[in-house]
């Protein structure tokens, strides 16, 4: 959250395989660790398919989602007050995760199976 606007990041913007092999066995994060702070510096990955514009003169920075980016454009929102580090939350949000997850799984699915189908009739 960046001055009560959402940005989309996605797991694969911040994993990186390193593998040899390229097969996912070696794995990295593209967090740093901040030097004089008790943070992680987020970077370049955070900018994955948005057109970003900065402004030193104003002191801002905007973001917008382009095109054919699979991220939605920045929307308002507020910081949650919940603290979420108990195990019931992290099931709960594990479970409500994977059932989002799954339901994009067959909605990709579908839409393969119906390409594939147009395909097959022209």
């Amino acid at each position: 959250m960046f001055d009560k606007k959402w940005l989309t990041v996605k797991r694969d913007d911040y994993q990186v395989d390193v593998s040899e092999s390229q097969d996912g066995s070696i794995c990295m994060l593209l967090l740093k660790e901040s030097e004089s702070r008790p943070f992680l510096v987020m970077g370049l990955p955070l900018y994955v398919d948005y057109y970003t514009v900065h402004d030193d003169e104003g002191g801002f920075m905007a973001f917008a989602s382009h095109k054919r980016s699979a991220k939605t454009s920045p929307s308002w929102g507020t910081v949650s007050t919940r603290d979420f580090g108990d195990e019931k939350d992290i099931e709960e949000f594990t479970k409500r995760r994977d059932e989002e997850v799954a339901k994009q799984i067959e909605r990709k699915r579908k839409e393969e199976e119906a390409q594939r189908k147009k395909e097959s009739d022209d």
